[in-house]
């Protein structure tokens, strides 16, 4: 679907946050979650939780705990695709 592109573009075009646009902002990507094919949110709130936590330790108070990855180092497009 268009999700990753939606999120992409939610980085400023970057591929992560926090950036040097957007430098106290911070997201918890759950694609790998889901678990319902037909479903976009995961069942499992407690990973996501934990993947918030880390980010607002490290954002919001300066924490030196681990919470990015892995950033995408490129993208290609196949014709018809989006």
């Amino acid at each position: 679907g268009g999700f990753p592109m939606l999120r992409w573009q939610q980085t400023f075009n970057i591929g992560y946050v926090p950036n040097n646009v957007v430098p106290k902002v911070f997201m918890a990507v759950a694609l790998d979650l889901r678990d319902d094919p037909n479903g976009i949110h995961p069942r499992t709130k407690l990973d996501v939780g934990y993947r918030l936590s880390r980010s607002g330790l490290a954002v919001a108070y300066g924490q030196q705990v681990e919470f990015q990855g892995p950033i995408v180092q490129n993208v290609a497009y196949s014709s018809g695709s989006q």
